[in-house]
């Protein structure tokens, strides 16, 4: 998040007025052939180690694939008709959802037992902090397992107003969530994710 936070600032800050910028935030991009979230998740559940984090009812914007490349096929040509232009865009499905109720509607499509198991906010993220310090100091064991970034994505709702990128861009999802569901479950049966 950081470097990207980073390259978006030099972008939309450059001092080239011929440099047209849209800088777009899709947010938690899922869909057949994910390669980082949905098999960690789904991984994580089949081996019972995925908890319900906070109360579990935050709702927080996904964005399907394909939506989010046709976004930024609907940016490049607002590019194009406006040069000069520098704005940034959320980018999402534009149908919140309750995470935890969404995740176990997926995991049931896989046949895997819903996450009933809770833990609070502040326990997960005390345990993000020590995982964290433990695996900077061995960082041979690759990524930790809880972060505190994590445990507040968990824990929290996060969702966002797309409002600029329909009336700028004409960015609407082309592919409805049960839709987008539906083709990720079976992509990940048939991947044996």
């Amino acid at each position: 998040p950081a470097t990207k936070a980073a390259a978006e600032k030099l972008a939309l800050h450059d001092d080239d007025r011929n440099l047209a910028v849209a800088a777009l935030r899709p947010h938690l991009i899922w869909g057949p052939r994910d390669p980082h979230l949905l098999p960690r998740v789904v991984a994580a559940a089949r081996a019972g180690r995925l908890a319900i984090v906070g109360d579990g009812h935050n709702r927080v914007d996904l964005t399907y694939a394909a939506n989010a490349a046709r976004a930024h096929v609907l940016a490049a040509e607002y590019l194009a008709e406006h040069p000069g232009v520098r704005k940034t865009y959320f980018i999402s499905d534009d149908a919140p959802v309750e995470l935890w109720d969404w995740s176990n509607r997926m995991l049931a499509r896989l046949g895997i037992a819903p996450v009933t198991r809770r833990i609070p906010y502040r326990l997960a993220y005390g345990l993000g902090a020590v995982l964290e310090a433990v695996y900077r100091l061995m960082p041979r064991l690759g990524e930790p397992p809880m972060t505190r970034f994590v445990a507040g994505q968990l824990a929290f709702s996060h969702y966002f107003d797309i409002g600029a990128a329909r009336r700028d861009l004409g960015y609407r999802p082309v592919i409805p969530p049960e839709t987008a569901l539906e083709r990720t479950a079976a992509w990940l049966k048939e991947a044996g994710i």
